[in-house]
């Protein structure tokens, strides 16, 4: 079973990007003025499977914890690595002291999360379609050629 993937959908969950970075599957992503031009600025995907919750979650048992997924998408996390790597904090050479993760996170998202840069959907699969999501093939296609295909093992 396939459910569009409506913005409805999307602002009900959290996700760790900004809405506003969020784009249909398949529609252009807009290199972000700061990151150009692009050659320089180095943009690179990660083709991922996203999980869908399906309903409010606290203190879930793992064993219990495929009962609050909905579904799956396929999502492109798309990095700007200029500007990511040329943060202190996040290459470990040029730490001078432990760096605490939730900076280093904060400014990893720094370069994921520009406006229309990380392409979702453009459906969610049903739960019950993927068995096993440890075993799922994923590919990530730019100008209609592959540049990436993986598996979730």
């Amino acid at each position: 079973m396939l459910i569009p993937l409506t913005s409805s959908i999307i602002d009900q969950h959290e996700i760790q990007q900004p809405v506003t970075s969020l784009i249909p599957g398949g529609h252009p992503i807009v290199v972000p003025r700061v990151a150009q031009p692009a050659e320089e600025h180095l943009p690179d995907w990660e083709v991922e499977l996203a999980i869908v919750i399906g309903k409010a979650a606290k203190d879930v048992l793992e064993a219990e914890a495929l009962d609050y997924v909905l579904g799956y998408t396929g999502a492109n996390d798309v990095s700007f690595r200029k500007l990511q790597m040329g943060i202190p904090q996040w290459q470990a050479s040029h730490r001078t002291a432990p760096t605490p993760d939730i900076l280093i996170g904060q400014h990893r998202c720094f370069s994921k999360g520009f406006d229309d840069t990380n392409p979702l959907g453009p459906a969610i699969v049903s739960k019950k379609a993927i068995p096993d999501p440890q075993v799922v093939d994923l590919k990530a296609t730019l100008n209609g050629k592959t540049v990436q295909s993986s598996n979730t093992k």
